[in-house]
């Protein structure tokens, strides 16, 4: 009978059955792939959630930490200005105001 068969038909049957073996390696990549994608897409709403509610919080941390933070750093900059040790040069190339500043007497 195969000698009876033209052999496009052989050609054709032949391709059909390899593209048969291949389809389940397809579709576990396939299925991978969408996955994948739907893990990225789930963890970047997660994480635009996330800074949408942290955003405002940390906001207002700041706005009421950072002039105490401020403070702190010029009341340690001054006394280690008053130490013998510590060179008077560094207020040349710091970004600290000069002595007799304090956050109310902002510029």
């Amino acid at each position: 009978m195969e000698h009876h068969v033209p052999s496009l038909v052989k050609e054709v049957s032949s391709q059909a059955y390899s593209a048969a073996q291949k389809a389940p390696e397809v579709a576990r990549s396939i299925s991978g792939e969408v996955q994948k994608a739907g893990v990225i897409g789930t963890a970047s709403r997660l994480v635009q959630t996330a800074y949408t509610k942290a955003e405002p919080k940390a906001k207002e941390l700041y706005g009421k930490y950072e002039p105490v933070a401020e403070q702190y750093a010029v009341s340690a900059w001054r006394s280690l200005n008053r130490l013998p040790v510590f060179p008077r040069w560094p207020r040349s190339w710091s970004r600290l105001p000069p002595t007799g500043w304090t956050s109310t007497t902002r510029p």
